[in-house]
Parts: structure tokens; sequence; C-alpha cells
């Protein structure tokens, strides 16, 4: 994302970002509630679904507990989470089926 006037060299202000974020949503048909925000939220989400906890390197957050707030719950890490604790019960188990348990 470009945040910076590169022929002024200055950050765009805040102002002005969320004023062209607003042009793009509503040229793009895209839903009101639908904030700057959400494009980090998205792009995080999509690297903790890749299995990345730690992505301060790409969010710019100093602090993984904030990352956190921005990885949103999702049907792939359900799936990952039943995938992980399947294998677990299978192997304190010996192998056992399920319904075995």
């Amino acid at each position: 994302m470009i945040v910076v006037n590169e022929g002024a060299g200055k950050l765009y202000s805040l102002g002005y970002v969320q004023k062209l974020h607003r042009q793009i949503r509503v040229k793009a048909g895209l839903p009101d509630d639908l904030r700057f925000t959400s494009f980090r939220h998205g792009r995080l989400t999509e690297i903790g679904d890749a299995g990345e906890a730690d992505m301060r390197a790409v969010s710019g957050h100093s602090e993984i507990k904030i990352t956190k707030i921005c990885d949103k719950p999702s049907r792939e890490k359900a799936r990952r989470i039943a995938v992980t604790r399947r294998a677990h019960i299978v192997k304190i188990t010996g192998g056992a089926k399920a319904g075995d348990e």
C-alpha cells in the first residue's frame, strides 16, 4: 500500500487516505461497513490461516498480542485445529478410531 506521496516525499494525511478508501469502496460497490483496517485484518487472517503465529514482520505491530486482534477466526483455522486434535487423539489412544475412545 502506498502511504507516501511520492511527489512530495511525505506521508498522506489520515483524512486523505480515508477519503480515498471511501471513493474506492463506493466505486467498487463494497459494503459501507468495510473499513480501511479491514484490509489489514484480512491479510493477517490469511497469514494466520497459513499457520503463521508471529506476523509482526508484516503487520508493523510490536507485540504479538496486537496481531491476534487482527487475525480473525476462520473455517481454515477450525479445520486445522480439528486435524491437529484428531492426530493428538490417535497418538494418545494408540490409533483408536472415532467412537472407540
